[in-house]
């Protein structure tokens, strides 16, 4: 792509990588670290033609949780937690199910799709570096408050030119 000069990379994180909760911290670091990885290739590539973004799914009706494997708590260390840990732990559960079981929720992961399509079909530069679909507790806008401060971390580096799609050459 860099020998191109264009090309386009979509990485997929989740409004988990721009926000915490207990219970949940393992997966907000992955999700943090796709965050943090593809902001600094971005700007990497930036001035080589190659656009990078973000698309950041909110809950989705997959089988995430299905097949996601549950603490043994084989040395029994849950009962050395707060009742309101543990209720707490339960209601998050019970909140996506909830979440899934509302028609008028947006979790049917068909969305993320539409919204890679669309970003494919966005000219070159024009394109959000952060997109966010479905549920977003917030994110959009967390997002959009973050930005100018994205920027300014550029150019006190002396790097304003990494935060944009280069223009093609001739």
């Amino acid at each position: 792509m860099r020998k191109c000069g264009s090309g386009l990379v979509i990485n997929l994180s989740s409004i988990a990588g721009r926000l915490s909760a207990p219970f949940f911290g393992v997966y907000h670091a992955s999700k943090w670290a796709v965050e943090g990885y593809s902001m600094a290739l971005r700007g990497e590539l930036a001035c080589c033609g190659v656009d990078v973004v973000v698309v950041e799914p909110g809950p989705f009706a997959t089988a995430l949780f299905e097949v996601s494997p549950q603490p043994a708590d084989a040395d029994q260390r849950v009962a050395d937690y707060p009742e309101v840990a543990r209720t707490a732990y339960k209601s998050v559960g019970d909140a996506f199910d909830g979440m899934f079981n509302d028609p008028d929720t947006p979790t049917d992961p068909a969305m993320v799709v539409t919204e890679i399509i669309a970003l494919i079909d966005t000219p070159a530069g024009r394109r959000p570096f952060r997109t966010v679909v479905g549920v977003d507790v917030g994110v959009r806008e967390r997002n959009a408050a973050v930005e100018p401060f994205d920027r300014d971390v550029l150019e006190a580096f002396g790097m304003t030119e990494f935060s944009t799609l280069a223009q093609q050459n001739g």
